[in-house]
């Protein structure tokens, strides 16, 4: 039962991720493309969920290592 409710919390985190990733992404596309307050080049939005999405990653990994978290 515990195996379980781990890979729930895990889902969880992953999706939580997701979603506030996509949030942080979609409101930046309409800047860009109905505004001229954004203006790129090379920067597709995809560039920018990943690296919201990567940043939240390492900082909760950096997160549970600095107060030396585990999962159990």
């Amino acid at each position: 039962m515990q195996h379980l409710k781990n890979r729930l919390c895990k889902w969880k985190k992953f999706l939580y991720l997701i979603a506030f990733s996509t949030g942080l992404t979609i409101p930046e596309v309409i800047i860009e493309k109905y505004t001229n307050l954004i203006s790129y080049i090379n920067w597709k939005w995809y560039y920018t969920w990943a690296s919201v999405y990567a940043t939240l990653f390492l900082a909760w990994k950096f997160y549970k290592w600095y107060f030396k978290l585990n999962n159990h």
